[in-house]
This record gives structure tokens, C-alpha cells and sequence, in this order.
């Protein structure tokens, strides 16, 4: 698995699922950079963004100000945890990571075109 990594959960007995919640909840991946990191492998890890952006698994992500952390949310925890697994900054052990289930009906509920709040 990955090197610096965290993982949490959120049991479904523990944080029972609000009623019209997602059956899936999102996945949040957040970084934090351990090793400074080439530009090779800033382009590799904005390329593997890019394509789970465009398979529809990445849905909003940015680094933090400091430019040493980043979040990234994703249609879901597995696909939060296949990014991961394949992103090159975590292969190469230049990042800590969490990942966690987020489970949001609101953003759901937006994301599906809902009006929200």
C-alpha cells in the first residue's frame, strides 16, 4: 500500500446514513507533502488528476495556500483509494495521505443538480 497513509472510516453503525442520503458516500483524500517534489513528478501527479477528473471520479481538488497540503474530493471513497494508490507523489513517498468516507447529502444533493441550501 501506500507509504504515509491514513485511513478512516465511518461505520454506518456508528453514523447512521440521514434518510435520502447517497447510498455511496464521497471520498476525501487530503495530502500533506513530506519531500520536495520534482517537477516530473508534479506533471505526472496533475496528469493522473486530470484523467479521474475526466472519467467523472475527481470532482474538486486544490492545494491549500501554503502549497504543502492539498484536498480533493471524489464520487466516492474507492475512488479516492484507486487514486491513491496510483497517484506518482504517494508511489514515490513524497506525501501523507487520508482518506475518508464524507457522508454528504448536501453536496450530493448539488452535485445531482439540486438546489441545495
Amino acid at each position: 500500500m501506500w507509504r504515509h497513509a491514513v485511513r478512516s472510516v465511518c461505520i454506518g453503525t456508528k453514523m447512521p446514513r440521514p434518510p435520502g442520503a447517497p447510498e455511496k458516500p464521497l471520498g476525501v483524500l487530503s495530502y500533506t507533502l513530506t519531500k520536495a517534489v520534482s517537477a516530473h513528478v508534479h506533471e505526472a501527479h496533475v496528469d493522473h488528476a486530470q484523467k479521474a477528473a475526466a472519467k467523472g471520479e475527481l470532482i474538486l481538488g486544490s492545494v491549500a495556500w501554503e502549497g504543502d497540503s492539498a484536498l480533493l474530493i471524489f464520487s466516492s471513497e474507492d475512488s479516492a483509494d484507486r487514486f491513491a494508490a496510483n497517484d506518482p507523489l504517494l508511489r514515490q513517498g513524497l506525501a501523507r495521505v487520508e482518506v475518508q468516507e464524507w457522508p454528504a447529502p448536501l453536496a450530493q444533493e448539488l452535485l445531482a443538480g439540486g438546489g441545495g441550501v
